[in-house]
């Protein structure tokens, strides 16, 4: 807060704070000036600048004082909103991947500044980082204390907390126990369960190119390429290609791809492809038509006992109107539908794509423990087919 106001002879408003002061010039606009030691001559080095709005002068004094190497702790302290808009942000501004930015800021203000931002930096106790850390799912309390920790200890380094903060450990909630997949013949029993649907796009693209829920949900049909193809059976066909290069999520609606390895060019195979050239709509309306809020519970719905008319007759599964009760009887078990992508990453394993590649055919750069943790989940009858192959080369050496 300011420590005096002012005004002048010429009707201009002077704010004076512990370190820099701001001025509103007669043109409205504001002058923020920050002293920072002596000129050679003796006389003040003072850095000024000018602002259209107070908001960012305030932001622009902060900025000024931490460049200078000073500590806001010899007057009003700093909040950690300040400090991340004022300081942290602006200074990764260009000096980190945009993905990780991105990263960094979606954490910040779903996690951190709700519960955190008001509370002056040097205040912040290990005992309440842990209880906040605690309350989250195992993936997202590591990124929250990335970010945290990133914060304060950029701000330690800039001399305003007196000990490296985070020091002590954080203790992690436990992992979420890894979620079924489909095998194969799940999914070909799902298919015709899911003619007529409409979500049905949005699934064959998750199941049948591995795309992300959010990825799949921001496609136009004009980002789907086909082309006729004839096999050497002499079956036609289609090969159909689709650009990822943006996603659609609830909290930030719009927005770019998760990391620069997800910007691609996936392929969708048959029998997915067929399916999907005959659902193909105007090349600019979406391939989904519901609200993405929308799209899980109608997902959900389908494992539930179908509706009825008036008459006491069941609605037709042909209905894309109607979700409910269309899995009911089919012999597949629920899944969220997040998992789709996890079911084509797993069968693709199973079908001895080397792990390197699945990874850079899902968008991420490296093979790591997010695949094994989230995504890859073999069934039993690939444990049996390892088994069998180990046993087929011993018995191999054994004829040699």
């Amino acid at each position: 807060m300011p420590r005096n106001d002012d005004t002048s002879k010429t009707g201009r408003a002077s704010q004076n704070y512990g370190m820099g002061s701001i001025t509103q010039k007669k043109n409205g606009k504001y002058l923020v000036r920050v002293s920072n030691g002596y000129r050679r001559d003796g006389t003040r080095n003072v850095v000024s600048k000018t602002c259209a709005t107070l908001a960012e002068a305030q932001k622009v004094r902060k900025q000024l004082v931490l460049a200078a190497g000073k500590s806001e702790n010899f007057g009003d302290g700093i909040t950690l909103d300040e400090y991340w808009s004022a300081y942290f942000l602006p200074a990764r501004e260009g000096r980190i991947t945009k993905a990780a930015l991105a990263d960094y800021e979606l954490h910040y203000r779903v996690h951190l500044s709700p519960a955190l931002g008001w509370r002056e930096i040097d205040t912040i106790r290990h005992a309440e980082i842990q209880a906040l850390v605690l309350t989250k799912s195992r993936g997202t309390a590591e990124h929250v204390v990335k970010t945290l920790r990133a914060i304060l200890r950029d701000a330690w380094l800039n001399e305003l907390l007196d000990v490296e903060p985070m020091r002590r450990p954080i203790q992690l909630p436990p992992a979420n126990p890894q979620l079924d997949v489909w095998s194969a013949e799940h999914v070909a029993a799902a298919m015709e369960r899911m003619r007529g649907s409409n979500i049905e796009a949005l699934w064959l693209l998750m199941v049948g190119a591995g795309l992300r829920r959010e990825e799949a949900y921001a496609l136009y049909w004009r980002d789907i390429g086909f082309a006729e193809v004839t096999t050497i059976t002499g079956e036609s066909g289609y090969h159909c290609t689709v650009l990822v290069d943006d996603a659609v999520t609830i909290a930030d609606g719009r927005k770019d791809v998760k990391t620069a390895f997800s910007r691609r060019m996936a392929v969708v195979p048959e029998p997915f492809a067929s399916r999907l050239h005959a659902l193909i709509g105007d090349p600019d309306a979406p391939i989904c038509a519901l609200s993405l809020g929308r799209v899980s519970r109608a997902w959900a719905s389908m494992w539930s006992e179908p509706p009825k008319r008036k008459d006491g007759t069941s609605y037709e599964l042909t209905d894309a109107k109607y979700h409910m009760g269309r899995m009911v009887g089919s012999g597949v078990p629920f899944v969220p539908l997040s998992r789709m992508r996890a079911t084509h990453e797993t069968i693709m394993q199973s079908a001895g794509v080397p792990d390197t590649l699945n990874a850079r055919i899902h968008g991420r750069s490296e093979v790591s423990k997010v695949g094994y943790r989230h995504y890859l989940n073999p069934q039993a009858d690939a444990f049996g087919a390892a088994a069998l192959a180990v046993g087929d080369a011993v018995k191999r050496a054994q004829g040699a």
